[in-house]
Formats: structure tokens, sequence, C-alpha cells
């Protein structure tokens, strides 16, 4: 459909006086077809299929309610009369109309009659016809006609119709007679549909009449999205206590980006095309924000407090802006989300064992589960109709008591309304069909697991690749001890994942074995769990693992660093150091930690070493500049879990001035 925009003299007429503040008037005479202006919406139109048509009208001035009791009476005829009155609204023409009346021609139209100046103006101008010297004022309007009479209007106000040939034609073509390329050209624009028979088999009917709410339907489809969207804010967007409900990090985040960002896209419009318009007197100049919101400002993680904006819209494009209308706004303060956590922490692999197939919501259940959205319709979850129509296909294409050979990716994206924030997740599913299950059955992976597991010999520090432990007493082997040993080494946070030391009691039992100082092997089992899904990984058995008993040993690594504290050590063949970690090995080393290769053992020691250090470092070298660069350093012990009480500073050079230190070498010998 293409959008039509409201006339920019209906624009400038509007911005004089908002349709929700202005006054009733008298009735116009006691014609039962009088309008009336009132400064709410007629009650007869609420609830209804047709009430944000209704309303976008009425907010504009279009449409009233009827005279004596100010009612729509939304299912009685529209007439002539009617029709002419609303397009010289809709044109903006009121005022050039006023008074025309007086020479009205119809010879069934009286100088006072209500719409007598709307009809004399409609006449005018070509836009409404009549009947051998009569207009037929309360006639019933035809559906040809109201086609014809609006796309007349259109033409009237010079707006660009649509061209190209129409796709989708009325079924009784036939009969439209004089009409049929103006109801052609109304379909083109969207502003018609047939009555019965669907799109592909529509019947237009164009000798039936239109009533009050239809007639309301197709003239807001003329106007720009724009203001039907504001008019019914309440109604699109996500609301708390009946007010449309935002979350903000902080007062200076409340600006008209800010809206734009939260509240457009629940509106059906697009923020590429539209932007809110604040009056600069709501707007702070320092920080583009809201003026008074220091109430926000105050409010605790999670408070609330109320706002209420001079809101109107602006096109982009046309320049085009809607009439202002007061909207008290939900302002809340952004505790951390966690439905957006739970989101991140679904895994990213699963097998899904089905009879057939899944409907999207039924993936979304059986995947995002562990998902929970909280009522109220905050959060949305949708799922890419294209990823998620390759896996309806794969899993059709399958037979019985197969596996797809490749996962299939499906893309899902969780919404959090209040904030406008996004997050995107692609599962990879491997499909099982299986006509023996009764209801599908998710069967959960985790590719961050599985590969940690896969490498687990080469992640852990080993010594002749047996993985290698330290610990003290009996009881420091426990299972957190060995989550504070291994979880780093892995690189899997601990917040998710537990590594499972399946023989734990075995290891318990002989450790009182083990002399102080000395080591043994043992056997031990290994598995890795995800904590927020329940995936544990496959078993992995090492037949001998390294357990040194340190009883009350110092830490000679951490010894070695804290003697180096406060002096420069140097980095030979820097030049060979590939990555950050050939770096921190290499730091270690001139600093006189045993690190590499102390009896077969790798990497004992580790230190965090920042992406600004590590710049630092590089940049001395290529500049060949002989200052040290300093740095604070933390020692952890990667066989023990454990770290430096604190840190300690040393220099680090990696160029030296071989004149300087030959000199330096040989001082004693050069100097008197």
């Amino acid at each position: 459909m293409k959008k039509r925009i409201l006339s920019m003299m209906l624009a400038a007429s509007m911005l004089a006086g908002p349709a929700l503040t202005t006054s009733a008037s008298a009735a116009e005479g006691s014609d039962a077809g009088n309008e009336v202006k009132k400064p709410q919406l007629p009650a007869d139109v609420l609830s209804e299929w047709y009430y944000e048509d209704v309303k976008t009208i009425f907010d504009l001035g279009i449409m009233l309610g009827k005279a004596p009791d100010e009612l729509w009476h939304p299912n009685d005829e529209s007439t002539r009369a009617e029709i002419a009155m609303i397009m010289c609204r809709f044109a903006g023409a009121e005022e050039e109309a006023k008074g025309l009346g007086a020479n009205v021609k119809f010879g069934d139209v009286a100088k006072d009659h209500w719409a007598a100046d709307a009809i004399a103006w409609a006449n005018k101008h070509g836009l409404i016809l009549g009947f051998d010297g009569n207009f037929r004022p309360d006639d019933n309007v035809r559906r040809d006609e109201l086609a014809a009479m609006l796309v007349r209007l259109l033409k009237y106000m010079n707006k660009d119709l649509d061209n190209e040939p129409l796709v989708d034609e009325f079924v009784d073509k036939d009969t439209f007679g004089w009409a049929a390329d103006e109801i052609e050209e109304a379909r083109k624009e969207g502003l018609v549909e047939g009555k019965e028979g669907g799109k592909d088999n529509a019947v237009f009917k164009p000798a039936e009449s239109s009533n009050r709410a239809q007639v309301a339907t197709i003239v807001s489809r003329m106007i720009d999205p724009m203001h039907k969207a504001l008019s019914n804010i309440g109604s699109r967007v996500l609301t708390k206590d009946s007010k449309p409900y935002v979350e903000f990090d902080d007062a200076s985040s409340i600006t008209v980006d800010g809206l734009n960002k939260r509240l457009l896209s629940q509106m059906d419009l697009d923020p590429k095309v539209y932007t809110f318009v604040i009056p600069d007197e709501q707007l702070s100049d320092a920080e583009g924000g809201v003026k008074n919101n220091a109430s926000f400002g105050g409010l605790e993680d999670g408070g609330e407090c109320s706002y209420t904006f001079a809101l109107s819209i602006k096109n982009l494009n046309s320049g085009e802006v809607t009439p202002d209308h007061d909207v008290e706004i939900l302002l809340a303060k952004k505790v951390t989300d966690s439905v957006v956590e739970a989101f991140k922490n679904v895994n990213d692999a699963c097998k899904i064992k089905l009879p057939n197939t899944l409907t999207e919501d039924e993936f979304k259940s059986l995947v995002f589960g562990s998902v929970e959205l909280p009522d109220g319709g905050q959060y949305t979850m949708t799922v890419d109709s294209d990823s998620f129509k390759a896996f309806t296909d794969a899993a059709a294409a399958l037979e019985d008591g197969s596996e797809s050979e490749e996962p299939v990716k499906v893309t899902v994206t969780l919404t959090n309304t209040a904030t406008g924030a996004t997050e995107t997740k692609e599962v990879e599913v491997t499909i099982v069909k299986d006509s023996t299950v009764e209801n599908p059955e998710i069967i959960y992976g985790d590719a961050a697991a599985d590969q940690a597991m896969a490498e687990f010999q080469d992640r852990v520090l080993t010594r002749d690749t047996r993985p290698y432990f330290e610990f003290g007493a009996t009881d420091s082997v426990t299972a957190e001890r060995f989550n504070q040993i291994l979880l780093p080494q892995l690189g899997l946070d601990p917040e998710v994942y537990e590594v499972v030391v399946v023989n734990l009691d075995a290891i318990i039992a002989f450790h009182p074995n083990i002399n102080d100082n000395m080591e043994a092997w043992e056997p031990m089992e290994f598995a890795i769990k995800n904590k927020v899904t329940g995936y544990q990984t496959e078993t992995k058995s090492f037949s001998e693992c390294t357990v040194r008993k340190e009883y009350e040993r110092p830490n000679s690594g951490f010894i070695a660093m804290e003697n180096a504290a406060g002096s420069t050590v140097f980095v030979p063949e820097f030049e060979y150091l590939e990555t950050k970690d050939d770096v921190i090995v290499a730091i270690l080393e001139a600093a006189g930690v045993p690190n590499r290769n102390l009896d077969g053992v790798k990497r004992a020691y580790d230190f965090d070493l920042s992406d600004e250090d590590y710049e630092a470092i590089k940049k001395q070298y290529a500049e060949q500049s002989t200052t040290p660069v300093e740095l604070t350093i933390q020692l952890k012990n990667i066989a023990r879990g454990d770290e430096m009480e604190e840190p300690v500073v040393i220099g680090v050079k990696t160029f030296f001035d071989a004149t300087a230190d030959a000199a330096i070498a040989n001082f004693q010998n050069l100097v008197l």
C-alpha cells in the first residue's frame, strides 16, 4: 500500500489549535447530519475495530460527532453532504470555503444548510458534481462515488498517484461503468478494498453505500501514518498504569533520539523516516535531555516517575509535522536486565528430536523455555522467518530415524520495548527425525563447553602431558578449588559453567597418601556442565594426572616477582614474540619466575596484560626507546588457582643500547 501524506494546508490549520483541546461548538442548525466538535472522542467508538482510524481523523478535526447527541454513530450511512465537509476539512480549505454557500447553485441546498459552504467549495473545484441542478445532500454516498471523490481530491492537492499497473483487480470491475478508472486508482493508492472475496477474489460492490466507520477508515488511509500513530500512541506502545512506559539508564539519556529508539518502532513508524519533535523549552541546552527531570536523576534503580511531553512527529522526507499532543510518559530507571541475560545464556547449539516439524511458537518454547518473559508485553521474541523456513524444510526432508548431517542455523531476536534494545542469538540445531517420539524433545549441546573439553589437555597446565595440580592439606581438595584452578585455564565463565570432577571422592581419599612437598599420579575424570541449561559434556578420563602436595612451602613464583618489584627487566628477541601471550611468558622469565620448561610444566604462572600496556611495549620496541614501560602485575599461580595478595610494579625494556651496555660492563677498566 502506498502511504499517503496529509496536506501541508491541513497540518498548518491543525497547528493553530490541537483538536484534542478544542472546546465544543454549538450545533449548526437542526439537521440530523450536522456535526459537533467535542474535546473527547465520542464514547460509541471505544474498543471497536475502527477506533484508531476514527480517533485519528477526530483529533485532526476532519470528521466529528453528530448532533444532537454528539456521538459518532459509526453505523449510520454517510451522506454526500458529509463527504463534502470531510473533503473541505481534509484540504484545509475551510477559510477558502467560508461564504461560498451564499451562492451555491444547487436547487436542493439552502444557503443556510450546515454544509452549504463545503458543498459549494467541492463543486467549484470539480470534486463533487450534481444531478440535473441538484446535489442530493442527504443521499447516502455510494462506494463508487466515494472512490471517485477522494481520488479527485488527491489530484486537486497535487498528490503523485501510483502509476504502476494494478496487480489485483476487482472481480466485478465490469460493473464499474463511469467510475472504473477512479476505482482502479483508489485501489492502487490503498484507499479501498473489496467488501468480500479476500485479496485474490475481491468484490468491490460499487452501488453499495458506506457507513461512517468505513468512511473514517478510508479517509485515514490518505493521511501520513504518523498522525494515526501519535493519536493512538497509548494503544500502540508498551504501557504501565495506562501510560506509555520506557526505561533509561540515566537522566542525560532522556533525549529525542532516546524516545525515537524506544517508541517509534512500536508505533509502526520507521525511525529513518520519522522523528519526535519536542518544544525547545522541554529540552536541556547542555545535554539535549529533558528539562525538569531531576526527579528521574534521583531515582533508585528500578524507580519510576512521570513526565508530560508536548510531542509531535515529523516526516523527515516531506518536512510535515503533526499537531502537538500532550503525552504523559512513565520513565523508569533501568536495572540489570535479567531477561536479556537469561536469553544470552541459552545454548548456542542443541539437538531436537521430533516426529515431523515445529511451529515458531513451539520452537521458541522448546529452545528458549528457560527465558521467562514477564507479563505486560515489555519483551518480544521473534524468529527470523527465512532461517526458520530452512529448519522446517530440513525437518520435512529427513527420513524417519535419520539425523541431519549439518546443523541448521536459526536466528532469534529478543527485544526490550521499554529500552529499544535488541539481542540476537543464532542457534545451531541438529534435527533428529523420530516418529516414535510423541512430543518434540530437546537435547542441549554447548559449543563452548564441548570445544573446551576437546582441547582440555592443550588448555590446562600439564607436566609431561599430564594435567598438573597443586593442593595443600586434604581439606583443600574440593570441587570449588578444582573450578578455581581449571575454569580460567579453559576460558569459561564461572557464572555459567562448572567443572565436574567425576571421581572427586577417590581423589580426596588418596590425597593423605602423598608426602608433603611431593607429588603422585592419580586417575581423574572430568566433565563440563552448563549450570543454566543443565547440559553436560561427555566425560574425559585421564589415567594419570599429576598432583603435588605443597603443604607449607612458599610460592617460588610469587617470591621471584616480589624480588623483581621496583626493578627493570629486559625482554630479549622481542621481534620473535608473535602474541600477547608470548610477551607475558617472556616478561615472567625475565623477572625470574619459574614459568616455562620447569620440569616439563608449561605456563605455571600468568598475569593480565592490558591492551594498552601491550601496545606501549610494542611501541617502545618499534621506536627503539630505552625508557621502560611500567607494569603493575598481580601474579596468578595456575596450578593452585590463587594469586599474589598485593600487586607489584616493574619496568619492562625490549631494546638496549649496545654501546652503553658495553661501556657499563667495562666501566672499571675504562675510567681513571
